[in-house]
């Protein structure tokens, strides 16, 4: 399964992010921060959000 999650790079999105990656899903992480922090597996898909619009990662949600 592909799952989008807003959010994954605090304190309990990490540990989401970290779930659904070791129970075999695909994730995208939406997030306001500019980078895919280092404290996220390697093998997660990353959209950056500018918190006022769904440019950038509105799209995305057509195949989770």
């Amino acid at each position: 399964m592909h799952i989008l999650i807003t959010g994954g790079t605090g304190t309990v999105g990490r540990r989401l992010v970290n779930h659904a990656i070791h129970n075999g899903h695909t994730v995208t992480v939406v997030s306001r921060q500019p980078y895919k922090p280092a404290s996220l597996p390697a093998k997660i898909n990353f959209a950056q959000w500018d918190s006022k619009t769904a440019a950038g990662w509105g799209h995305r949600l057509e195949s989770v």
